[in-house]
């Protein structure tokens, strides 16, 4: 089973522009496919269980999601 909140993956990502000219370096994650099943922190990257799940569900559901 997965609990509400459990830490599922935790995803990283580069950008090779430079961060001290504006925004253009921010990364800035989140999920395209998987709500409301799954959550990501738009900082880190951590992804969380957004419901309790059983374990056989967590396939099914891994398979949709999609970052950016």
């Amino acid at each position: 089973m997965g609990d509400k909140g459990t830490s599922v993956v935790q995803v990283t990502a580069t950008d090779a522009d430079d961060p001290t000219y504006g925004n253009s370096a921010k990364v800035v994650y989140s999920i395209l496919q998987g709500q409301p099943y799954f959550s990501v922190d738009p900082k880190t990257g951590a992804c969380r269980w957004a419901y309790v799940l059983l374990c056989g569900a967590f396939r099914a559901f891994w398979d949709s999601v999609n970052f950016t």
